[in-house]
């Protein structure tokens, strides 16, 4: 064969040389990890520790198990995965609705990597991954481990690979941010990725949705008034009232309505240290929301409650004290670089039981009740869940919790008769 035949037939299949250099080195990557294996366990993991940058997902924690579907979604559709041979059948029924028949017959979706090692290639570099089991949740839910190993040094080629595989929120949805951990330290990561809700769907009187519709949009528009005077861009609520009114769903459809990140703060799994830490990494422009702050005992009012001994004597007990202080949820709450252009919402059923340190006037902006669902929006939720139904005339609903009226509304998915009799007996 002359030169100049070779050389053409290498041009004509130019386009292979990638996909034939990605299977070499990941054969190569095969057989010297292979290698490597029958070493003694000491000399391996000194191998590793000296030659390869590597990355641990949890599919127990929130904002990690979001990064280990999203890179099992990743891998499934790369075309390393063609040489798999060992699978984990996700079988729950999240999983199935949300896999599309399209991804079924690819045979992505409800199959993702199995225990064991798999390899792949990312960016031309060799990578592989171990999948193994590493306990079980409180509902008997299996956690896996999942250690991403590259070849190299430089901790930078992880972060291009977290940040390619990450999940991507699209106009459609909101992103939901969890607090883990990164290099040892509190840092937030999407936890969940949800559609948006419509601001509409949230049924509560409407002078307490504009009033705070526009507050938001006031703040929005005056960063520069803010500024110029010297006053921390911030904006803060308390909403308050009796469980199921509508606090958390009315927080979710402005965080909707407004395309904000929500950041769901839970206190009573952080120190003073990790809740300052976590609230100075929060991002601009986002939702800070911590729930039922009622809970945690460091925001009740600092006086002592009686104790009774076993013959009924008064005891009197200081109420114990949570891991973070009140002067630290104070300090944060007026810092100027944790809440730079976010709105935080604070919310309890029992607004009563809350330090006045923590609600007076200045610290936060505005504290509001979302009372029951008054006969009005009753008949605007149902309007507009039975579009082609009409209230009868005279009728009067009595005054009850959006969560009742939403239950019994899928109670009576199709029929209007039986969602006005339920709720004419809803207390």
């Amino acid at each position: 064969m002359s030169s100049s035949s070779l050389i053409n037939m290498m041009n004509n299949g130019a386009g292979l040389w990638p996909i034939v250099l990605s299977v070499l080195m990941l054969s190569g990557a095969g057989l010297v990890t292979f290698m490597l294996r029958r070493l003694p366990a000491r000399i391996w993991r000194f191998m590793l520790s000296r030659f390869t940058v590597s990355v641990t997902l949890h599919t127990g924690d929130a904002g990690s198990h979001m990064i280990a579907e999203s890179f099992f979604k990743w891998f499934m559709e790369n075309a390393s995965s063609k040489h798999m041979r060992r699978f984990n059948f996700e079988s729950s029924a999240r999983e199935r609705d949300r896999t599309s028949n399209n991804n079924v017959r690819k045979g992505v979706g409800l199959f993702s990597p199995g225990t064991g090692i798999h390899f792949f290639t990312f960016q031309g570099r060799p990578a592989w991954f171990t999948r193994e089991k590493a306990g079980n949740t409180a509902a008997s839910t299996t956690i896996h481990e999942i250690e991403v190993y590259f070849v190299g040094t430089k901790r930078q080629i992880i972060e291009k690979f977290l940040e390619h595989i990450k999940p991507k929120v699209s106009s459609k949805d909101i992103s939901i941010w969890a607090l883990g951990r990164k290099y040892g330290e509190p840092a937030w990561s999407i936890g969940r990725v949800k559609p948006k809700r419509k601001l509409e769907s949230v049924v509560i009187r409407h002078d307490i949705k504009d009033k705070i519709v526009e507050q938001i949009e006031e703040f929005y528009k005056r960063e520069s008034w803010y500024v110029e005077r010297g006053i921390t861009h911030k904006l803060s609520y308390i909403l308050h009232g009796m469980p199921g009114t509508g606090k958390s769903s009315f927080i979710y459809a402005l965080a909707s309505y407004f395309n904000r990140a929500v950041y769901m703060v839970n206190m009573n799994a952080l120190d003073d240290e990790t809740f300052q830490t976590a609230m100075d990494a929060i991002g601009q422009n986002a939702f800070i929301v911590i729930e039922d702050i009622d809970v945690s005992t460091a925001t009740a009012e600092r006086n002592e409650e009686p104790v009774f001994t076993a013959d009924g004597k008064p005891v009197q007990k200081e109420k114990k004290a949570t891991k973070i202080s009140m002067s630290t949820i104070l300090n944060t709450l007026d810092g100027i670089a944790s809440f730079s252009g976010n709105v935080l919402f604070l919310s309890t059923n029992h607004i009563d039981e809350l330090d006045q340190a923590l609600t007076r006037r200045g610290r936060i902006d505005h504290i509001v009740e979302i009372p029951p669902m008054r006969h009005e929006e009753i008949c605007e939720y149902a309007s507009l869940m039975y579009p082609s139904s009409v209230i009868p005339e005279g009728l009067v609903f009595p005054d009850t919790t959006g969560a009742n009226v939403q239950g019994n509304f899928l109670d009576h998915k199709e029929d209007f008769s039986g969602f006005v009799q339920a709720m004419l007996v809803t207390k």
